[in-house]
């Protein structure tokens, strides 16, 4: 049950993202999760950065996220 729930948490949005080849870590989403920020926004902005040849951390899109900045 634990796993079920760990899945519908995380798991869809780790998934895409390790799928899509960013390096992303558990630590992360987790942080993602505990900031309350939208693990999905932030992993389609990377996929859609990377797609472009821009590299952007997780951290860094956290951090503009939080300061009200268009992601």
């Amino acid at each position: 049950m634990l796993l079920t729930v760990f899945y519908f948490k995380f798991g869809r949005a780790l998934l895409k993202a390790r799928a899509s080849g960013l390096p992303i870590k558990f630590m992360d989403l987790l942080e993602l999760k505990l900031r309350k920020i939208p693990a999905n926004v932030i992993f389609d902005t990377q996929i859609k950065a990377a797609d472009n040849g821009v590299e952007v951390s997780t951290h860094e899109l956290a951090i503009h996220f939080l300061a009200r900045g268009n992601v």
